[in-house]
């Protein structure tokens, strides 16, 4: 399987190496970036090759449904999935309507 180039949005470093873990045994996980606050995120959305991003709903001053719009307005073509423990229902149908 072909690497997939991921950028993941995570403010917890312990939830982070537990999704990429899982990527890394389902063969996708040799090209992640993570990161966790907007500043870097912003950064990171100017990286080429991007495949995913991977964001948690909830991180410090900052939530998954802004970076959400931040993504569809600069690279509305990447797909983006919420990782996330803390999403409720309302959140969710919220962001599918975002485009997650």
């Amino acid at each position: 399987m072909p690497s997939v180039r991921i950028l993941h949005l995570e403010a917890n470093v312990f939830d982070a190496e537990l999704v990429h873990q899982r990527l890394i045994v389902g063969g996708c996980g040799k090209q992640i970036e993570l990161v966790q606050t907007e500043d870097e995120f912003r950064t990171a959305l100017n990286t080429e090759g991007l495949q995913l991003i991977l964001a948690d709903y909830q991180l410090t001053g900052f939530d998954g449904l802004k970076a959400l719009r931040l993504v569809r307005r600069a690279k509305p073509e990447i797909p983006f999935i919420f990782v996330s423990g803390e999403i409720d229902e309302e959140l969710a149908i919220a962001a599918l309507k975002a485009g997650a």
